[in-house]
């Protein structure tokens, strides 16, 4: 009766691993990876596969934008150096000529907010003996310079003029920038867009071939330069009040872009 029942029991144990057995092949063979291993190196198999996988074509274009715009806004330096033997005696000298020179900008209409301070030192001044190897100080040299924001390029010149009149002696820059240049920038990058479709759709007509929007796009990058110019204070106080002629000019400004197209 034992071995009876043993037989029964061994009986539905093999059935159910034969219907496991089975159920794991049906799902392997569902399986793209494991068909195709199981394809061995069958190339009818193996191009059966092949044939299932779309193939994507695709063009790659590449495109500049450049404008050329004027600046709308100027940043002009302006200072003075003063120095005497006593450092408290050259720094009051020095804060009466800043104090004149920012007072007459501002008379001209420059805003007190567009006055800043871009640097200011106080440097004691050497005389070194010869026969004694020894260095002493004989003075000290006070410099503050301010960085004026004109926002009509057409008067940083009368800025200079202004500074020179007042006690301005040291060399100075300008800048000449625009106030919005992202606004500017976003204008080169349409037309470098603009370009780069017209370069994927000529290269696609000529191919004989359709193409919508593109599946892909990259910023890759800008050039952009403000002008920079240079002055001299103490020149510009020696020509007998003659308005300082400055001439802003013209700057670049380039994006780039890549686009892929699918077909």
């Amino acid at each position: 009766m034992k071995i009876r029942n043993f037989m029964k029991t061994h009986k539905v144990i093999s059935a159910t691993a034969l219907m496991t057995i089975l159920s794991m092949m049906l799902v392997m063979s569902g399986v793209p990876g494991l068909t195709s291993a199981a394809a061995g190196d069958d190339p009818a198999a193996l191009s059966a596969l092949s044939d299932t996988q779309p193939v994507r074509n695709t063009i790659n274009v590449s495109a500049t934008g450049k404008i050329e715009v004027s600046p709308d806004i100027a940043f002009v330096t302006v200072g003075a150096i003063s120095e005497n033997n006593n450092a408290l005696t050259a720094q009051q000298q020095n804060a009466n000529v800043m104090s004149n020179i920012i007072a007459a900008l501002k008379s001209s209409g420059i805003s007190e907010n567009d006055i800043k301070t871009s640097g200011y030192s106080i440097s004691p001044k050497y005389s070194y003996n010869k026969e004694t190897g020894i260095s002493s100080i004989v003075g000290y040299s006070v410099s503050n310079q301010v960085r004026v924001t004109v926002r009509d390029v057409t008067k940083a010149g009368n800025v200079i003029d202004i500074a020179a009149t007042n006690g301005a002696n040291m060399s100075g820059n300008i800048v000449f920038d625009l106030a919005d240049r992202e606004k500017a920038y976003n204008d080169a990058l349409r037309i470098a867009v603009r370009n780069a479709e017209t370069r994927a759709k000529t290269i696609a007509d000529t191919l004989g071939i359709a193409i919508n929007k593109p599946s892909s796009v990259t910023e890759s990058g800008s050039y952009y330069s403000p002008v920079y110019k240079s002055y001299d204070s103490v020149e510009m106080r020696s020509e007998a009040m003659v308005s300082t002629p400055i001439s802003s000019g013209t700057f670049e400004i380039t994006s780039n872009v890549s686009m892929t197209y699918n077909y």
